[in-house]
């Protein structure tokens, strides 16, 4: 396994790291791909819904187009990435362009982590004012670390980032 210093500049074509990055066929973007993905997910998640839930079809053409979104990235990503994502989203039906920056929003991973930590653990029988805490996402492609320090914790939990989040490209080569 070989680690890089910085994840690749989005887009790059650069592949010092040795990791095999398949072309897309001709004509096909990254954001076409994502896009692809979402629709998928959403008429799956569509379909489900309305066959789990008491009366979910009408619950579904009632409150579908209000479906708040929140898509995690890796911590290195930043609005370039983001304007990738939300474009696909939109293409994909998830949000319209109207109501796009009202409904669909983006958490880093180590963010996503830390409140699932907050809601599902132990945490608060240790966080107290001054703690100190790391989180660290070891995903598929990146391990993303940051550093928090609790402000608070009554009447609310309060987190501040001591430092910067890293963001790490992870490549694995096959034998």
């Amino acid at each position: 396994m070989k680690v890089s210093d910085l994840p690749p500049p989005y887009g790059s074509t650069n592949n010092s790291s040795g990791f095999e990055i398949p072309t897309f066929p001709t004509g096909v973007t990254i954001g076409q791909v994502y896009a692809d993905f979402m629709r998928y997910l959403l008429e799956n998640t569509r379909v489900s819904f309305e066959q789990t839930i008491p009366n979910g079809a009408a619950v579904w053409r009632r409150l579908g187009s209000t479906l708040a979104v929140i898509l995690t990235t890796p911590n290195g990503w930043d609005l370039t990435q983001q304007s990738v994502l939300r474009w696909a989203a939109v293409e994909a039906g998830l949000v319209n362009a109207e109501n796009q920056h009202e409904l669909l929003d983006f958490v880093t991973e180590g963010e996503a982590s830390v409140h699932y930590a907050l809601a599902y653990s132990q945490i608060k029988t240790w966080l107290t004012v001054g703690s100190v805490f790391a989180v660290v996402d070891v995903g598929g492609s990146t391990v993303d670390s940051t550093l928090y320090e609790c402000k608070s914790t009554n009447p609310k939990v309060i987190l501040e980032e001591v430092c910067p989040s890293e963001c790490i490209q992870v490549c694995v080569n096959s034998p």
